[in-house]
């Protein structure tokens, strides 16, 4: 029955319009759903996806209330199988100018699931021709985002191009792009982040939007680029941007804008005034709602801490056992002061002491600072197992992977990455 059903259905399709009768819709009509499924789609070839969007988005009546076709699913099970681009070829070939908004957003979906490499592109190439009227809306916004969102998780590399693809996009498609960049934690998106602002003056504030959201492991180059395009904004004449720069520095762990942020508590409108304080307690890791005066003479006292540097530096180098373990933990993780601690706690891995290695590892691992990571991995290779599981372990949750004990993969993963 269910044969017959597509057989009609098939048939009252070709008489209304032909180019919508796709080869492999009987031989899907057969299928359940079930993982032995899976190679009879395989074996029907990359050119099925135009089938199975047809189906997906209704282009062609699924056959009987009952057949559920997990389309997605097949696409990204069978693609690794399949030569990838003719995949996206097929998909894109289905589509044209009478296509409703909702098929074309199922066809995105489709084609995230592809891995393919011009999965990026065709994404966009999905909403060709459609009116920016549509584009605005907030249907293609999420989808878009949420699907370059899992994209760029996936393939990071990908991440290195939006620069160059956002120039020639609608607003409203590099709007979507900017918040599926903004939903990948790593050094890579930050970058793009900074790249899109670059490559697009009109969408400023999407990109502070996003900085806004951050949450990077480590303060390094890319934190430092994105937070230098934030910082820009900290003065600027626009309400919205001047809350939103003020929340991403804090967001970011930028030191340089403590000052202009200690300026923001003096603002005419209180939601700049309490996203400076908000990201001062954050900068400095201080539950504190002190006034811009109080904050100035917290600084300047702080700042006389750098004279004890020299006396701290001796002992690490020359004191005995608990002089230097003292000297570890007076130095401490100063967030605003993070690179002239980190000079100086460097010199406690050097100490025969496997212990102050732990402390001093411990230590340098709360200074978030990407300088620090190379003197990490090199602990991958100290004698004390306990140093070497503690550097594993921050490695890991700081890179967000497993690389193992291997010193040599380590290094050319930070080669590999722009922090």
């Amino acid at each position: 029955m269910l044969l017959s059903l597509l057989t009609l259905g098939s048939t009252a399709l070709a008489d209304e319009a032909p180019t919508r009768v796709w080869p492999h819709l009987e031989a899907l009509g057969t299928l359940t759903g079930s993982e032995d499924d899976l190679e009879t789609v395989i074996g029907l070839g990359p050119d099925v996806a135009r089938t199975l969007w047809a189906l997906a988005c209704g282009e062609i009546a699924t056959p009987g209330t009952a057949v559920s076709l997990p389309c997605r699913e097949w696409i990204e099970a069978a693609s690794p199988s399949w030569h990838q681009e003719e995949v996206v070829r097929s998909l894109l070939a289905g589509p044209d100018a009478e296509t409703s908004l909702s098929a074309r957003l199922v066809l995105v979906d489709l084609l995230a699931a592809t891995r393919s490499e011009t999965a990026l592109q065709s994404l966009f190439d999905a909403f060709e021709g459609v009116p920016a009227m549509q584009l605005r809306s907030s249907r293609v916004a999420t989808t878009l985002a949420v699907n370059l969102g899992e994209l760029f998780a996936r393939e990071p590399r990908l991440l290195r191009s939006v620069e160059t693809l956002a120039g020639d996009l609608p607003k409203e498609l590099v709007a979507a792009l900017i918040e599926g960049v903004g939903s990948v934690s790593s050094p890579e998106a930050l970058q793009a982040l900074t790249d899109l602002a670059s490559a697009r003056n009109d969408l400023h504030r999407e990109v502070l939007a996003q900085l806004a959201r951050s949450q990077p492991r480590v303060y390094g180059a890319s934190t430092r680029a994105a937070a230098a395009f934030a910082h820009r904004y900290l003065g600027n004449f626009d309400l919205q941007k001047r809350r939103l720069a003020a929340e991403a520095c804090g967001r970011l762990g930028d030191p340089a804008s403590f000052q202009p942020l200690v300026d923001l508590l003096e603002d005419d409108h209180v939601a700049v005034r309490e996203a400076a304080s908000e990201s001062l307690q954050a900068l400095t890791r201080r539950t504190r709602t002190w006034s811009a005066e109080r904050w100035r003479r917290w600084y300047d006292e702080e700042s006389d801490w750098l004279q004890d540097l020299g006396d701290l530096r001796t002992d690490l180098l020359q004191g005995e056992l608990q002089h230097a373990r003292l000297a570890i933990l007076s130095i401490g993780a100063h967030p605003l002061l993070a690179d002239e601690t980190l000079d100086v706690l460097r010199i406690g891995l050097d100490r025969p002491e496997a212990d102050l290695r732990v402390l001093t590892c411990r230590e340098m691992a709360g200074l978030r600072r990407a300088e620090a990571l190379p003197y990490l991995v090199h602990l991958l290779d100290d004698r004390s197992d306990a140093v070497r599981q503690l550097a594993h372990r921050i490695l890991c949750e700081t890179a967000s992977r497993n690389l193992g004990f291997d010193s040599r993969a380590w290094s050319g993963w930070l080669r590999s990455m722009r922090p």
